[in-house]
């Protein structure tokens, strides 16, 4: 996802059409575009944790629907930004479900409260996950290809430091 993010600051449009092998995409959905995308940053299928990834970036796109619902040439880095936090925030949050899995003994009596439980774990997560963003002072429009996978496991090696602290965890 950050791949495509980079090569849209610092290329722009041309270079997703090229790297999707696609053309014209720039009066299409948003959403179509991160759909297409979605097949190049987690295929289906595979081991439990292209699973997750999967599931949090189809995630993703469901909550930001209304605001991705525009061009793709009209969407803002801002836009995308944000949308990274939340792959990101669902990732971890898809990932620490799963280390739970079975050992949870106690449920939430109504799925509304489930419901509710999710979406407070989220906001946190998210929360930390844009505090990590932060403090790791990243310029998108001046990072190389090469050095994509170093930042995320960073940035997600920081998310989880802040919860470790936030948690009293040492």
């Amino acid at each position: 996802m950050l791949l495509f993010i980079i090569l849209f600051l610092q290329e722009g449009l041309d270079s997703i059409e090229k790297d999707l092998s696609v053309s014209e995409i720039a009066e299409e959905s948003t959403i179509l575009v991160l759909r297409l995308m979605m097949e190049t940053i987690c295929p289906d299928g595979g081991m439990t944790d292209e699973g997750i990834v999967r599931d949090a970036y189809v995630s993703t796109i469901e909550e930001m629907e209304q605001s991705l619902d525009i061009p793709f040439k009209d969407v803002s880095e801002k836009v995308l930004i944000f949308f990274l936090e939340r792959f990101v925030t669902n990732l971890i949050f898809n990932r620490i479900l799963n280390d739970i899995g079975n050992k949870i003994t106690n449920l939430p009596e109504t799925v509304e409260s489930i419901h509710a439980v999710e979406q407070q774990i989220k906001t946190y997560l998210h929360d930390t996950v844009v505090e990590a963003l932060a403090e790791s002072q990243l310029d998108l429009s001046r990072i190389s290809h090469d050095e994509i996978e170093s930042v995320v496991r960073k940035i997600y090696q920081q998310t989880f430091k802040l919860l470790q602290h936030r948690g009293g965890l040492r």
